[in-house]
């Protein structure tokens, strides 16, 4: 079982690169908030049970791209992640927390 990555911003998740099969998810997620999105803006009166699926086709796909963008690779960040314990070490001055 691999150790969970900590320590790392959003902003650097969304920045990094995604494994492949992650993209794909990514993708799909997409596709599916966007056949949700043109549904449910269709000029014409659709039936409840429609408008319900596709408001949960919106929401099921955004989670599923936004949940599967912030996902990293392990080998990026190994590095990574002493520069910026020793960073912030050095920073505050408190060499012996590194």
């Amino acid at each position: 079982m691999k150790k969970a990555i900590k320590g790392v911003s959003v902003k650097k998740r969304l920045s990094s690169p995604s494994p492949n099969f992650f993209n794909k998810i990514v993708n799909t997620g997409l596709i599916v908030g966007g056949i949700g999105t043109a549904i449910l803006a269709s000029p014409i009166l659709l039936p409840t049970l429609l408008t319900t699926i596709a408001g949960y086709l919106v929401t099921a796909g955004l989670v599923a791209s936004v949940v599967a963008a912030v996902t990293i690779e392990e080998k990026v960040f190994s590095n990574f992640y002493y520069y910026f314990k020793f960073e912030r070490c050095f920073m505050s001055n408190l060499f012996f927390c590194c």
